[in-house]
């Protein structure tokens, strides 16, 4: 009986301890499994930090080249010296910069309420074919117009335009410039101009202009026509004047001249 006992405890002892190593073994096992799972789960997330990381980055610079760009086209679209709009196709206007406001002398809140085609004179003509060439290029460039004041004045502008497309929106930019000035400028210099030629003609005046960078003589016409000439028949530098001096004057001529 005393050996049978002993014998059922070993048995029951090596059943227990191979139990228990059982168990060790897929605790461990488990411990590992997890382990490497926890690893893999590890490096995953590592990835997607990296990768969420280098979106946000690169968010982040886009953002920044932005504010750049709106922070540059903002100082151009303000301090531009030349008007610039944005209409949309119907011609109201959508913005507008502070050179556009002095051009057209109005403010801000004026201008929001009016449409382009009611400040800007153009003949029916003139209007079709801007619209035309608009649609078809999708530009105009350098039209002449008249713009019509609050106060009644009158400018002239050189404006150009372009389609351009904006949050899904067509609009049209425009860019004008006061020409006023000019025109001005270019009358008075066509009145004087005329009163020179009328004061010339009236003294029997006649001269030439002598570009010296270039050697050209620039001919008056009552000059030719004292000498017998046209603009024609004689051209040429300063040289040509050897051609017109009498043989007797020539050498004295020479002398002074080369003096």
């Amino acid at each position: 009986m005393n050996n049978f006992s002993n014998l059922f405890m070993k048995y029951y002892i090596s059943i227990t301890i191979v139990s228990l190593l059982l168990i060790i073994s897929c605790i461990v096992l488990i411990f590992f499994i997890i382990r490497h799972r926890f690893m893999l789960l590890r490096t995953n997330l590592e990835k997607n930090l990296s990768y969420l990381k280098f979106i946000n980055e690169k968010y982040e610079k886009s953002i920044i080249e932005y504010r750049e760009q709106k922070d540059k086209f903002e100082a151009i679209f303000k301090n531009s010296p030349y008007g610039i709009a944005f209409n949309n196709v119907d011609g109201k206007y959508i913005e507008v910069n502070d050179a556009f406001l002095v051009q057209w002398g109005v403010s801000l809140e004026e201008v929001l309420d009016v449409s382009g085609k009611s400040c800007v004179s153009l003949g029916d003509g003139d209007k079709q074919r801007f619209y035309e060439i608009l649609e078809r290029d999708g530009r105009v460039t350098n039209m002449k117009a008249q713009i019509a004041r609050p106060d009644g004045s009158v400018s002239s502008v050189l404006f150009s335009s372009a389609l351009v497309t904006i949050s899904g929106e067509r609009m049209i930019l425009s860019t004008a410039i006061d020409v006023t000035s000019y025109e001005e400028a270019e009358e008075k210099n066509k009145s004087w101009e005329q009163k020179f030629d009328l004061a010339t003609a009236a003294a029997n005046l006649a001269f030439y202009e002598y570009d010296v960078e270039n050697d050209v003589i620039l001919w008056n016409g009552r000059l030719l026509k004292k000498l017998g000439y046209d603009s024609k028949t004689i051209s040429g530098s300063l040289s040509i004047w050897n051609e017109l001096i009498h043989p007797e004057d020539l050498e004295r001529f020479l002398a002074v001249s080369s003096g």
